[in-house]
């Protein structure tokens, strides 16, 4: 499951040690050589960035294509988006005009049990109110609700279903998001071509989504292989980006599963009000070790989504230099936005 060359027989990732320098053994999966194999190298088209009705906002937007579908649409299967019907079904047909050699489904790991749960006649919540609700949004208001409690270094989850915040309440969030978890990786692993064809890869993947003060710090969050956390570390576990890459090396790169491998790649950046790319250190973080660690698990960034893109901008000052005349492509900020000047 090598992004960059699938047509390995044995996809070895990189091999991480434990403190005591003793190296692990690398995972092996044996499987078909890809009839395709180029020592030099194939180029591949995918997609790191998928939200299905799993993922609170997708699901609040009417999207009902669950991780299996969405896998599906990937390589070339019809899938049915909004506007809903009276069954709350899609409406328009879509599909790709060319398969994907590879996706990620990047759901929520925040909320991912508590959606599910919503949706599903069987769950212990599905008949509250604040479930109905969600299923039949009048407004941006719940939108805005999940949103907010993503803006604190203090999350909590809904007391409404949540025994975490609430002994009244009627389900453990915590253990749903867990089950939910396994349920995609089978889903992820049923798409996966383990055949001399190689047609697809499918990566098992979430996106922790933290926002401090209306600033964006969202991450995808892919890992090479099956060998993942038990858990999805989300912004609840850890209300911060070095929070997350510490929690990703203590439980996947030198202590979680053995061969576990993984990066994170950040998302609009022109969302953060520039904390995305922060140049200081946390407070009681060795500067050089922490960005050696942030090197290591955050090596690319995401430039271009369905929302717009994150490229560059004109219209500020300082040494930018002059404008570009394609950088007005896709922009998901307005372009009357007044340059920050030295402020912070």
């Amino acid at each position: 499951r090598d992004g960059l060359s699938l047509g390995l027989l044995a996809l070895v990732p990189t091999v991480a040690c434990s403190d005591d320098d003793a190296p692990r053994e690398p995972y092996v999966e044996l499987r078909e050589p890809c009839a395709d194999h180029n020592p030099l190298r194939n180029l591949y088209f995918g997609d790191l960035h998928v939200h299905t009705s799993w993922s609170f906002d997708a699901y609040l937007n009417h999207v009902r294509v669950d991780p299996a579908s969405a896998f599906d649409f990937a390589r070339c299967e019809s899938v049915m988006i909004p506007p809903l019907d009276g069954m709350g079904q899609g409406t328009q047909a879509l599909s790709l005009d060319r398969p994907l050699d590879f996706a990620a489904v990047t759901d929520h790991g925040e909320f991912i049990g508590e959606v599910t749960a919503c949706a599903e006649e069987d769950s212990p919540v599905y008949d509250t109110e604040f479930c109905q609700e969600m299923r039949n949004p009048l407004d941006a208001e719940l939108m805005v609700a999940f949103g907010l409690r993503l803006n604190t270094e203090t999350p909590a989850r809904f007391p409404q279903l949540c025994t975490e915040t609430d002994p009244e309440a009627q389900m453990d969030c915590q253990q749903r998001a867990v089950e939910t978890w396994s349920r995609m990786q089978e889903i992820t692993e049923a798409a996966y071509d383990r055949s001399a064809s190689c047609n697809f890869t499918s990566f098992h993947a979430y996106e922790w989504s933290g926002a401090l003060m209306l600033s964006n710090l969202h991450r995808n969050v892919v890992f090479r292989n099956d060998r993942v956390p038990a858990v999805p570390i989300s912004h609840f576990e850890q209300p911060s980006p070095e929070g997350l890459w510490h929690a990703l090396e203590d439980g996947c790169l030198d202590g979680g599963p053995n061969g576990c491998d993984v990066i994170t790649i950040p998302h609009n950046a022109n969302w953060s009000n520039g904390k995305l790319f922060a140049i200081e250190e946390p407070q009681g973080e060795d500067r050089e070790a922490w960005f050696a660690l942030r090197a290591r698990i955050e090596p690319i960034v995401e430039m271009f989504q369905h929302k717009g893109d994150a490229e560059c901008r004109n219209g500020l000052g300082a040494i930018l230099g002059e404008p570009d005349e394609a950088c007005s492509f896709e922009k998901i900020r307005r372009s009357d936005v007044s340059d920050c000047g030295t402020a912070t």
